[in-house]
């Protein structure tokens, strides 16, 4: 057999999807050996007033005082870090993560890294739970949600998406609601919104009813109650991403194949009104100005 056929056969081969679980990621999480947590921050700048400058040229952030705009330090990143830093409720630590699945955790009073660990294949964004407990990192490959402790960065969930059918989905982004204490999450491939619970006391959430005939009332299947309990949102057409109201009851959402935007109401669980959005504008720019969603 030549090359060009040999080539033409691993082209035309079935894809796999790599494998990439609890055990492997737990087998790539490396804390910095040495790292000491300082009792206080290591330098006079106000530990609440930094900026971060992320480089894209060199895989490098530099830690800048807000005030003066000195250097403070300047440590090296996994490569492309993409979807915003993530900080502690404190401001001390703070989490970046790249395209290709690492989570890096920093300590700003150390001026240290503490660790990292690589979440996902391809990955999309992260979000902090609103206690500072938890990170959940979406992603493209494989298709999954991966919750991390934010302590150590070890694994608390590994999350396979997938609809009601079993569908598969890729997860295009996951937010923080604070006022609801959830993650949640905008799914590529499936008619799904997901809010995930990042607190005890989350739930309970239902997968549906069924008819029981020894007593004639229906009865839920499939609770989930606790922490990370899932409650799944049904919606018209898979939507890339959204934004939120102030009080995170209502989400604006759209999809790259629409020329239409969806209000869905949180508490309610389900789509509410629509809206024109032609072109389909990336919704982070986007603002909830007393929209009468009614």
């Amino acid at each position: 057999m030549n090359s060009n056929s040999i080539m033409a056969a691993y082209v035309s081969a079935p894809l796999e999807a790599p494998v990439w679980g609890m055990a492997e990621i737990e087998a790539s999480r490396a804390l910095v050996p040495g790292y000491v947590a300082a009792e206080a921050p290591v330098f006079e700048a106000d530990p609440m007033n930094i900026t971060l400058v992320v480089e894209t040229g060199d895989s490098h952030i530099s830690v800048l005082d807000g005030d003066t705009f000195a250097v403070l330090d300047r440590f090296e990143t996994p490569f492309a870090v993409h979807g915003g830093p993530k900080f502690s409720p404190d401001g001390r630590y703070v989490f970046v993560m790249s395209r290709d699945g690492w989570v890096q955790k920093y300590d700003i009073w150390s001026l240290a890294e503490v660790g990292r660990v690589r979440a996902g294949l391809n990955s999309r964004n992260i979000a902090m739970s609103a206690d500072g407990k938890w990170l959940a990192v979406a992603n493209y490959l494989p298709m999954t949600l991966t919750i991390l402790s934010t302590g150590d960065l070890s694994v608390a969930k590994v999350v396979e998406v997938a609809d009601r059918k079993g569908r598969p989905s890729r997860v295009s982004a996951v937010y923080q609601a604070p006022q609801r204490k959830t993650f949640v999450l905008a799914l590529k491939d499936v008619p799904e919104i997901w809010e995930i619970a990042t607190d005890e006391d989350g739930g309970p959430y239902t997968e549906g009813f069924v008819h029981s005939n020894e007593n004639g009332m229906e009865e839920a299947l499939g609770v989930e109650r606790g922490l990370f309990a899932r409650r799944r949102i049904a919606v018209s057409a898979p939507l890339d991403d959204f934004f939120f109201s102030d009080d995170y009851r209502n989400l604006i959402g759209a999809n790259r194949e629409g020329e239409t935007g969806v209000v869905v109401n949180l508490d309610v669980g389900r789509e509410i009104a629509t809206l024109p959005l032609p072109g389909m504008p990336h919704l982070g720019s986007g603002i909830w100005d007393q929209l009468d969603a009614g």
